[in-house]
């Protein structure tokens, strides 16, 4: 990303692979590349792609001759001021996608003032109660009941044709409309049904956005840092343990020098629950839990397994 103007060519900085469609005029009629919590390509195909690489051809088309949208001054990740703080006294070889957001995260959460709700970036679909087929990328494969999707008349089967002013192409362009979205907000959606288009509504309350960002790279910058690294007892470990199915257990691997270690947490204890919630969750949800929950300076709470018997402990986050 080093030298890669960021300011007009955005698109999820926390994915290993992203399409900008545009033309030599500046203008960006769509994106492509997006992923799920359980895999990098779960939710890519070359049928997809190829898919949106013909939609982005027939918006050129309709808007080629279009004046170029208004740009912003351009910006290199490595010109912002969080560069220096990332980068102290250097400049960067190589700059990772992922870092980007570290970048222009840096001088809020140095500062204290980060509002953390600025994590949850480029919103999945399911956020407002739609699933979208992998191969064709803007139809509509399922609709969450009760959710702003269904209030807003959006049916399985439908094609998202355009989310505000954007034409969709493939499932990164309603991210980007979402993330560009408020926490409340209201956005036109215009779908095709047996052939005729319909203008929706959808209606988006307050918190929407919040979802699983636990495989995010950009939620390694949020602190309080965790401090220990565990993984998912296996079922063997489960049965010499006595720990039941369905239950949280995190077998501890390291516990580097910091507030878990001063809590009392040890390699080989299993985490048995975090401020009291032993629902069963991947490693990473309890991270990013433990990130978005809690502030600099909170305790948190830790039932362990060791030694047979179960501890309690108080760490104090920092």
């Amino acid at each position: 990303m080093r030298g890669v103007d960021v300011a007009n060519y955005r698109f999820d900085f926390d994915l290993t692979f992203a399409v900008l469609f545009a033309n030599a005029r500046g203008r960006i009629y769509g994106r492509y590349g997006s992923r799920d919590a359980d895999s990098a390509d779960g939710r890519l195909s070359t049928v997809s792609l190829e898919k949106a690489m013909e939609r982005a051809l027939a918006v050129h088309e309709r808007e080629r001759d279009l004046d170029p949208p208004a740009r912003a001054p351009a910006v290199r990740v490595e010109e912002l001021p969080g560069a220096a703080l990332v980068w102290p006294g250097k400049k960067p070889e190589c700059i990772h996608c992922h870092m980007v957001t570290e970048v222009e995260w840096k001088p809020d959460l140095a500062a204290g003032g980060f509002d953390k709700r600025r994590a949850f970036v480029d919103p999945d679909p399911a956020s407002i109660g739609v699933e979208l087929d992998v191969d064709e990328g803007n139809l509509v494969s399922r609709v969450l009941p009760g959710s702003p999707a269904a209030l807003a008349g959006i049916e399985a089967g439908d094609v998202l044709v355009r989310l505000g002013t954007q034409w969709i192409l493939s499932q990164a362009d309603v991210q980007w409309v979402l993330h560009n979205a408020g926490w409340t907000d209201s956005l036109e959606a215009v779908v095709s049904r047996e052939g005729e288009d319909h203008a929706l509504r959808l209606e988006l309350p307050d918190g929407w956005k919040r979802g699983d960002i636990s495989w995010r790279p950009s939620m390694w910058n949020l602190d309080p840092k965790p401090g220990f690294f565990a993984v998912e007892a296996s079922q063997d470990e489960r049965t010499r343990l006595g720990i039941p199915a369905g239950q949280l257990a995190l077998v501890v691997k390291s516990v580097p020098p910091g507030p878990s270690k001063r809590g009392g947490l040890k390699e080989g204890d299993a985490i048995l629950a975090v401020d009291g919630n032993r629902t069963l969750v991947p490693a990473r949800v309890v991270y990013a839990t433990i990130r978005l929950g809690h502030e600099v300076g909170d305790r948190m709470s830790m039932t362990v397994l060791r030694d047979g018997k179960e501890v309690e402990l108080a760490i104090e986050l920092r």
